[in-house]
C-alpha cells in the first residue's frame, strides 16, 4: 500500500522527501534535482522551498552550500517569481544559518552571497534581514571572493546601496 502511495505522489513531493534522507549524498542529489527545476514551482510553493532553507544548517558543509546554489535559482531575478520566493525564504526565518555559509568554503561563501544580495534586493524591507544584520556582513563580505567576480562586486554593491535605503537599517 505504501509503495502504491508513493507512486501517485507528486515529482516535487518525492524531492522533498528525499532532501529529509540521512544519506548527505541523496540529499546532494535531490537538491540538486530542485536547482534544475526551480523556475518550475510557483509561487505558493513552500514544500520545496521549506526543506532547502532547512538544508543550509546542515552539518555538512556541502549540503549547505548545494542548497545556498539552489535557493539562488528561485530568488534569482531570472525567476520570474524571484520577489515572491525571496519572501518565502526570508519566512522560514533562516538568516543566521545562511550567513554561517559566509565563513565556509571560497565556493559556499559566494553562492551564500549570491542568495544574501538577492533576499535584499527582492525583499530588503524585511525585519528579518535588518536583524540578521545583512548589511553588515555584505559590507564585511571577503573582498578577496567579491574582487574575483566582477557580477558578484556588483550585486553587493546593490544589495548594500538598496539595504541602506531601509530606515534604521539596524544600525543602533
Amino acid at each position: 500500500m505504501e509503495r502504491k502511495e508513493r507512486e501517485s505522489e507528486s515529482p516535487e513531493l518525492k524531492l522533498e522527501l528525499k532532501t529529509e534522507s540521512e544519506n548527505s549524498v541523496i540529499k546532494i542529489l535531490a537538491i540538486k534535482a530542485i536547482d534544475l527545476l526551480a523556475r518550475t514551482f510557483p509561487a505558493r510553493e513552500t514544500r520545496v522551498i521549506g526543506p532547502l532553507v532547512k538544508q543550509l544548517n546542515h552539518q555538512n558543509p556541502d549540503v549547505g552550500t548545494e542548497s545556498a546554489i539552489a535557493l539562488g535559482k528561485f530568488v534569482s531575478p531570472d525567476n520570474f517569481l524571484c520577489t515572491q520566493h525571496s519572501k518565502t525564504v526570508i519566512e522560514f526565518d533562516r538568516m543566521v544559518p545562511l550567513m554561517r555559509l559566509l565563513r565556509e568554503s571560497e565556493r559556499t561563501q559566494y553562492h551564500a552571497l549570491v542568495v544574501l544580495c538577492y533576499l535584499a534586493l527582492h525583499a530588503g524591507n524585511s525585519e528579518a534581514l535588518v536583524h540578521a544584520w545583512v548589511l553588515t556582513a555584505l559590507e564585511g563580505a571577503d573582498r578577496d571572493i567579491v574582487g574575483q567576480h566582477s557580477e558578484l562586486k556588483e550585486l553587493v554593491v546593490k544589495a548594500i546601496y538598496h539595504l541602506n535605503l531601509i530606515p534604521d537599517q539596524g544600525r543602533e
